[in-house]
């Protein structure tokens, strides 16, 4: 079934506003996606002669705190803009989200200190650990079931954009110049931003009923002076209401009993689960260092064209996983995509295993690139954006704000564990080995998949379970 076929019986002038509402939001995932990407081609500056830095070219130890700190950042930025998003509401803490991301770019533009570096990543990382909150809770807010997991999906689709964007510009342009290239996104954000309503439900929690009846018709895009908008309306500000019913009824604040039922320990589990797979298969790694992955695999292809060309195939998988996430649904697209990133890391495994005892490979160049591509193509077609589509569907509505930030904080710790300590993996049991590892936390996803992982497609998730 085709994009256009699953879409087809949506009429887009319902939805439309919904639909810029969430690409004005993943501006800012654009911006860290591009926070993300400086790492790679900026690595090869920083170890060359030709670094920025007073101190002159850094080491490997010191490469991995440059790339590894951002994640710390991300930890703090978690919990900072949750407990912001809980007392100021959704369109004030936005408008700030952007501004660490800003700051991480003005920084890295003139730092000349190493010192520089880590507080400009760190500030980076405040922006990313909040993305990760605000926004998969905003599309959850606005957006209808039925295209609930396309919108979802976008922020990962600009988090590519913005990575292959840095991956770019900074193959091709000077290392002060391409921070400007990038820098004009958060900006775009921070104005775009201005105009948009909170979203019904959190204007609610404010008891401003009025103005989440206007959020509510810009958001579904109901005429006033139109029957049939006016009919539409009444059904959905009947669930709004119901929503806000639910959440007065069982009380704003969460304890820790919440958390204890068994709808929200197995889905916390599934969460963690899910997680843990999503970032053990490689793909932080990839991620940030791709450009010396494949200068270390023994291939004689460029190191910076071979990283756009992932990126490339990156951003065309996330791209695809938007219709098929709810199409073929959240399990299938599991089960096949764990299934292709364990065959391309193997692949990958076996070849750099073959290069470091100095077999000869002439001929096989293509080999590192291609199968890190499949690798890539088969996570990020599920593995990873299903993260964030599943995670909220998974998490009970009490607990799912404060739940969804103590998940994403371990994906921000986990980040900076794996990116911290993959250059000393490497240097103790080599690139071959790595992969393998990688390779068989893929294939535990197909387990999950097929065993643990229930469907969640359409279902309702702003309205609790009767028990």
């Amino acid at each position: 079934m085709s994009f256009f076929n699953l879409y087809k019986n949506i009429k887009f002038s319902h939805v439309k506003n919904q639909f810029l509402a969430v690409m004005c939001a993943n501006l800012v995932c654009l911006a860290h996606g591009g926070a993300m990407g400086w790492l790679s081609p900026s690595l090869l500056v920083l170890q060359s002669d030709e670094t920025p830095l007073v101190s002159g070219p850094i080491n490997n130890e010191t490469a991995s705190w440059v790339g590894s700190t951002t994640y710390f950042g991300g930890v703090v930025g978690n919990f900072l803009f949750m407990a912001l998003l809980n007392h100021f509401g959704r369109k004030r803490t936005f408008s700030v989200l952007a501004l660490p991301n800003l700051a991480f770019w003005i920084i890295v533009t003139f730092a000349k200190r190493i010192e520089f570096l880590y507080f400009g990543r760190f500030l980076g990382g405040l922006t990313g650990g909040g993305t990760f909150v605000c926004v998969p809770l905003f599309v959850a807010e606005i957006a209808d079931d039925h295209i609930r997991g396309i919108l979802g999906s976008l922020l990962m689709i600009f988090v590519c954009i913005g990575v292959m964007i840095s991956y770019i510009a900074g193959a091709y342009l000077t290392y002060s110049t391409a921070p400007f290239v990038i820098m004009g996104f958060p900006i775009a954000f921070l104005v775009s931003f201005l105009i948009l309503p909170e979203s019904p439900d959190d204007l609610m929690r404010q008891n401003r009923v009025a103005d989440a009846e206007k959020s509510l018709r810009f958001y579904k895009n109901c005429k006033a002076d139109n029957k049939e908008d006016t009919e539409r309306f009444k059904k959905e500000w009947e669930k709004v209401q119901l929503i806000a019913q639910q959440k007065l009824d069982r009380g704003d604040k969460v304890h820790f009993n919440d958390f204890c039922t068994r709808e929200a320990r197995i889905g916390l589990l599934k969460g963690f689960s899910l997680i843990s797979l999503s970032l053990f298969c490689g793909s932080p790694v990839l991620m940030n260092y791709a450009a010396l992955i494949f200068k270390d695999s023994g291939s004689k292809l460029d190191p910076s064209v071979s990283s756009i060309i992932m990126i490339a195939i990156q951003l065309i998988a996330t791209a695809i996983s938007t219709s098929l996430i709810d199409n073929v649904g959240r399990r299938i697209l599991l089960i096949v995509s764990s299934t292709g990133t364990t065959i391309g890391l193997s692949a990958m495994g076996a070849y750099t295993y073959l290069s470091f005892h100095n077999y000869d490979l002439d001929g096989f160049d293509w080999v590192p690139v291609t199968s890190i591509s499949v690798s890539v193509f088969m996570a990020y077609i599920g593995l990873v954006p299903l993260v964030f589509v599943v995670l909220m569907e998974v998490l009970p509505v009490k607990i799912r704000a404060s739940g969804t930030s103590y998940c994403l904080s371990l994906i921000s710790l986990f980040m900076f564990i794996i990116v911290k300590f993959y250059p000393t993996l490497v240097a103790i049991i080599h690139l071959h080995s790595c992969m393998w590892i990688f390779a068989a936390v893929s294939l535990l996803g197909v387990f999950f998949g097929w065993f643990v992982l229930e469907e969640t497609k359409g279902k309702n998730i702003n309205v609790e379970s009767v028990k």
